[in-house]
């Protein structure tokens, strides 16, 4: 497989499914599973943004995070995402340190932002 992804990332191609499984499947023996969950191929800042934007539906986040399994990610001591008097949040997940002062619909927030009265939708703020 490693052959198969230095080969490939000579040419160019960063595909994985398209550029590697499919276009060898009949040369290597490539063995697969079908999933019945979430799966989606992050082949481009579309599809990327695209996969970011999944986690703002519920089952989506449920799969990911469900009740009881722990989390593990890099501690970062920031405090609490702020939402101060106004402050309007739907469909939306808001990282810490990030501090609200509007309205804010379908969003993926990450750390250290101030977010002013405006109305954002559909963007992933990194």
């Amino acid at each position: 497989m490693i052959e198969l992804i230095e080969r490939a990332a000579e040419e160019d191609r960063y595909d994985l499914v398209k550029d590697i499984l499919i276009r060898y499947k009949d040369i290597k023996r490539i063995y697969a599973y079908q999933l019945e969950t979430y799966w989606n191929n992050i082949s481009s800042v579309e599809a990327y943004y695209r996969t970011n934007m999944d986690f703002l539906k519920r089952d989506v986040r449920s799969y990911f995070f469900k009740e009881g399994n722990s989390v593990f990610t890099k501690v970062d001591d920031l405090p609490p995402a702020k939402y101060n008097p106004g402050a309007n949040i739907s469909n939306s997940l808001i990282a810490c340190g990030s501090i609200v002062n509007g309205t804010v619909e379908t969003l993926l927030y990450s750390r250290r932002h101030i977010l002013e009265t405006i109305v954002l939708s559909k963007i992933l703020l990194s």
